[in-house]
Protein backbone atom coordinates (compact mmCIF):
# COMPACT_ATOMS: atom_id res chain seq x y z
CA UNK A 1 0.00 0.00 0.00
CA UNK A 2 1.34 3.15 -1.11
CA UNK A 3 1.42 6.34 1.89
CA UNK A 4 2.02 9.53 0.99
CA UNK A 5 2.93 12.74 2.56
CA UNK A 6 2.53 16.30 1.48
CA UNK A 7 5.95 18.17 2.30
CA UNK A 8 6.52 21.56 1.00
CA UNK A 9 8.81 22.36 -2.20
CA UNK A 10 10.52 25.78 -0.96
CA UNK A 11 10.14 26.30 2.94
CA UNK A 12 11.64 29.81 2.35
CA UNK A 13 8.72 31.22 0.75
CA UNK A 14 5.68 29.28 2.54
CA UNK A 15 2.62 28.15 1.46
CA UNK A 16 2.50 30.37 -2.05
CA UNK A 17 4.95 28.02 -3.60
CA UNK A 18 2.95 24.78 -3.32
CA UNK A 19 3.70 21.26 -1.97
CA UNK A 20 5.11 18.18 -3.34
CA UNK A 21 3.79 14.60 -2.57
CA UNK A 22 6.18 12.28 -1.31
CA UNK A 23 5.69 8.69 -0.98
CA UNK A 24 7.02 5.22 0.87
CA UNK A 25 7.38 2.54 -1.38
CA UNK A 26 7.68 -0.94 0.15
CA UNK A 27 9.31 -3.93 -1.33
CA UNK A 28 6.44 -5.63 -2.50
CA UNK A 29 5.06 -2.35 -3.97
CA UNK A 30 8.68 -1.75 -5.73
CA UNK A 31 8.53 -5.35 -7.06
CA UNK A 32 5.08 -4.75 -9.23
CA UNK A 33 7.44 -1.97 -10.86
CA UNK A 34 9.11 -2.65 -14.22
CA UNK A 35 12.10 -0.53 -12.99
CA UNK A 36 15.15 -3.02 -11.12
CA UNK A 37 17.34 -1.05 -8.61
CA UNK A 38 15.09 0.30 -6.69
CA UNK A 39 15.44 0.42 -2.72
CA UNK A 40 12.55 0.60 -0.04
CA UNK A 41 12.63 4.06 0.96
CA UNK A 42 10.81 7.33 0.97
CA UNK A 43 10.57 9.30 -3.11
CA UNK A 44 9.53 12.49 -3.96
CA UNK A 45 7.12 11.62 -6.36
CA UNK A 46 8.25 12.23 -10.31
CA UNK A 47 11.78 12.41 -8.94
CA UNK A 48 13.26 9.00 -8.31
CA UNK A 49 15.29 10.52 -5.77
CA UNK A 50 15.46 9.57 -2.08
CA UNK A 51 17.14 12.32 -0.82
CA UNK A 52 20.26 10.78 0.93
CA UNK A 53 23.09 12.00 -1.36
CA UNK A 54 21.45 15.51 -0.88
CA UNK A 55 21.47 14.91 2.73
CA UNK A 56 25.29 12.97 3.34
CA UNK A 57 26.49 16.44 1.07
CA UNK A 58 24.93 18.10 3.92
CA UNK A 59 26.05 16.69 6.46
CA UNK A 60 29.96 16.29 4.65
CA UNK A 61 29.48 20.32 4.19
CA UNK A 62 28.21 20.90 7.83
CA UNK A 63 31.00 18.76 9.84
CA UNK A 64 33.79 20.53 7.37
CA UNK A 65 32.47 23.61 8.59
CA UNK A 66 32.86 23.10 11.94
CA UNK A 67 35.97 21.51 11.55
CA UNK A 68 37.61 25.00 9.88
CA UNK A 69 35.64 26.47 12.67
CA UNK A 70 37.08 24.85 15.21
CA UNK A 71 40.90 24.91 13.72
CA UNK A 72 40.38 28.63 13.87
CA UNK A 73 39.12 28.92 16.92
CA UNK A 74 41.93 26.59 18.67
CA UNK A 75 45.07 28.22 20.16
CA UNK A 76 48.29 26.59 21.54
CA UNK A 77 48.99 27.64 25.44
CA UNK A 78 51.81 29.93 26.01
CA UNK A 79 55.17 28.29 25.97
CA UNK A 80 56.20 26.17 29.03
CA UNK A 81 52.10 26.37 30.45
CA UNK A 82 51.46 23.95 33.08
CA UNK A 83 47.86 23.60 34.49
CA UNK A 84 47.27 24.17 37.86
CA UNK A 85 48.12 21.60 40.22
CA UNK A 86 49.83 19.35 37.53
CA UNK A 87 53.23 17.44 38.72
CA UNK A 88 54.54 15.76 35.62
CA UNK A 89 55.20 11.87 36.67
CA UNK A 90 59.17 11.57 37.22
CA UNK A 91 60.82 9.90 33.66
CA UNK A 92 62.56 6.53 34.73
CA UNK A 93 66.28 6.80 33.27
CA UNK A 94 66.48 6.94 29.66
CA UNK A 95 63.28 5.73 28.60
CA UNK A 96 61.26 8.32 29.83
CA UNK A 97 57.55 7.71 29.30
CA UNK A 98 58.21 6.48 25.94
CA UNK A 99 56.71 2.93 24.86
CA UNK A 100 59.16 0.90 22.40
CA UNK A 101 57.50 0.40 19.12
CA UNK A 102 57.80 -3.63 19.47
CA UNK A 103 55.88 -3.49 22.31
CA UNK A 104 53.13 -0.63 21.41
CA UNK A 105 50.70 -3.03 19.57
CA UNK A 106 50.73 -4.91 22.92
CA UNK A 107 49.11 -2.02 24.58
CA UNK A 108 45.54 -1.54 25.35
CA UNK A 109 45.63 2.10 24.28
CA UNK A 110 47.13 0.99 20.47
CA UNK A 111 44.30 -1.25 19.83
CA UNK A 112 41.85 1.50 20.98
CA UNK A 113 43.30 4.01 18.64
CA UNK A 114 43.15 2.07 16.29
CA UNK A 115 39.53 0.89 16.45
CA UNK A 116 38.71 4.63 16.44
CA UNK A 117 40.75 5.69 13.61
CA UNK A 118 40.32 2.64 10.70
CA UNK A 119 37.14 0.55 12.10
CA UNK A 120 34.73 4.05 12.05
Amino acid sequence: MWRWWWIMEDSLHGLEEGFQEVVFATASDLSKLPYDGLAEGFYLVGSGNTGVAASLATMGVIYAANILLASVLMQRPPKNYVPEGFNHPKAAGAKGLNVHVDTVMRTPQFWQIWSTSVLL
